[in-house]
């Protein structure tokens, strides 16, 4: 769904969003329109779609393949009965190439005399991106020692570097072409390279008191990576930039009684700050000088719980309530100035918190019978006064549905469900023969998430039923099952991803009831 004269992804006279009636900055002219979708993004297309029940897909598109290359490699060497050393090394190749149709009819292709990418009428657009490669390497090194008594250490050094190429490209080519998008030159002549290095020290320290029952554990880890940035064949658009930072973790243990733990952990995180594309692949044009770098993002998570065995160990029951509070939240935006070929950036947005509590049940009732039960409750909210400032310029909120400009402190994180629960029970015997069989149901819940930062779009909650069935050996030689999942044929939006740029809406389905059998064979 997008909105008409901007839509990138609908190209159809009819705009297919539902509320705040508004006039875009840039194109004034076109009048006022819908921005937004506001309520429950069904599973169904909205009227104005053009394309009746389904979208037409173009044979051509690829979606995204390619090939990864991992290696990976470990080595170890008791020192001594208490020290010990090891080395971890890792390389990974990656080569990807993408493409897939922008717009619902692949037969017709653009048709809205009123888009943008009228100049394309009658054809089918293609975005190619991310095209590109990754190679990287790294190398950890680490030194432990611990002397089975009230102390234990460890210290370590880890490596990495990167070279990434991002290349992005477009076609528009002719309805029903036989050509494979794959077959077509991909030849981005000012692909993005980012160079990253990553070097840090940790340590870890340990002690145990009152016979082990409490312990206390201190770790500490110094990072500093450097990053680089270049738009290749483009003069002036180097540039580089180091970040360093320490981040500590603390965690206390105590067990009450053999079976009881209470815990309590305090401990920061980093996402390292970094460059976005040099250049607007739509326009040519240098990003934005805003949105040239964002800055890291980083978060103190506070949480203290309970892990528990009941009933000779046939309860188990664990509870754990957390509270997180970031800083310079990074987000994905669309380029100011950009267009439809140019990568989603990086920027930073400002703070949040959230808090909420985990459960973890299971209970063997009987030999036959066992259950589980899994919730969690989480509420993430930006920090009061946060201005969305793409939608303050674009002009999305009309001051009904959301305030024009686009104040969002208080708002949910969009894609984030507050409420999520699961429920399983399985029963399983043996069979006259000896062998052994079960039968299992399973019930997942997740409750609505908004769509946008402005929450006024949301993917419904969903329930979902899942069943499974099978025999297995007494030796666990081998096992064959049935099962399915989403047995009762729900049609439901498992996710949905927002591009302010043309504010589109893409909704992903869930996959339909689906079912099958697994054989699985273990040799001794």
């Amino acid at each position: 769904m997008g909105r008409d004269g901007i839509s990138f992804f609908g190209f159809f006279n009819q705009n297919t969003l539902n509320c705040s009636r508004t006039t875009q900055p840039m194109l004034g002219f076109l009048g006022a329109n819908n921005a937004l979708w506001c309520g429950e993004l069904t599973a169904e297309l909205p009227p104005g779609s053009g394309s009746g029940e389904k979208l037409i897909r173009d044979p051509r598109s690829v979606g995204q393949q390619g090939i990864n290359e991992i290696l990976s490699a470990k080595a170890g060497w008791d020192i001594s009965d208490t020290v010990k050393a090891s080395y971890q090394f890792g390389r990974a190749k990656s080569r990807i190439r993408s493409g897939g149709q922008s717009i619902p009819d692949a037969i017709n292709g653009s048709g809205n005399p009123m888009s943008l990418l009228n100049f394309s009428a009658g054809q089918v657009v293609f975005d190619s991106q991310p095209n590109g490669g990754l190679e990287a390497d790294s190398h950890e090194i680490r030194l432990s020692y611990d002397p089975d008594s009230i102390f234990n250490a460890s210290l370590g050094y880890f490596h990495y570097k990167s070279t990434d190429v991002y290349e992005a490209i477009g076609y528009t080519l002719a309805p029903l072409g036989s050509i494979p998008l794959r077959d077509l030159p991909n030849t981005d002549p000012n692909p993005d390279l980012f160079e990253d290095k990553t070097e840090a020290l940790f340590a870890q320290v340990g002690l145990k008191l009152l016979d082990g029952r409490l312990k206390f554990n201190l770790e500490g880890r110094y990072s500093e990576d450097d990053k680089a940035v270049e738009t290749v064949g483009i003069a002036n658009t180097a540039a580089s930039a180091s970040f360093n930072a320490f981040t500590p973790r603390l965690t206390v243990d105590y067990t009450l009684s053999p079976g009881h733990l209470l815990y309590g952990s305090f401990a920061q995180g980093i996402k390292s700050g970094g460059f976005n594309s040099p250049i607007l692949a739509n326009t040519g044009r240098p990003i934005d000088p805003s949105q040239a770098t964002y800055e890291e993002e980083s978060n103190w998570t506070y949480e203290i719980g309970s892990k528990n065995t009941f009933l000779d160990g046939r309860l188990l029951a664990n509870l754990a309530v957390y509270y997180i509070d970031w800083s310079d939240l990074q987000i994905n935006t669309t380029a100011i100035g950009g267009g439809p070929q140019d990568p989603v950036q990086i920027d930073n947005i400002g703070g949040a918190t959230t808090y909420g509590a985990e459960f973890e049940g299971v209970w063997v009732a009987t030999d036959a019978i066992r259950m589980n039960l899994g919730l969690s409750y989480n509420n993430p909210t930006f920090d009061d006064g946060i201005i969305y400032i793409e939608a303050a310029l674009d002009n999305w909120c009309d001051g009904t549905v959301c305030p024009v400009n686009a104040d969002i402190g208080g708002n949910t994180l969009n894609r984030v469900p507050k409420l999520q629960a699961n429920l399983g029970t399985q029963y399983s015997g043996n069979t006259a023969g000896g062998n052994n069989y079960f039968v299992r149901g399973d019930v997942t819940y997740q409750s609505k998430q908004y769509m946008e930062l402005l929450n006024v779009g949301w993917v419904p909650a969903r329930t979902l039923v899942n069943a499974r069935a099978g025999f297995s050996g007494t030796d666990g030689a081998w096992e064959v099952s049935v099962w399915a999942k989403n047995l009762l044929d729900k049609k439901y939006v498992a996710n949905s991803l927002f591009l302010g740029f043309s504010n589109g809406y893409v909704a992903n389905l869930g996959d339909r009831r689906t079912y099958g059998m697994t054989a699985a064979f273990n040799f001794k």
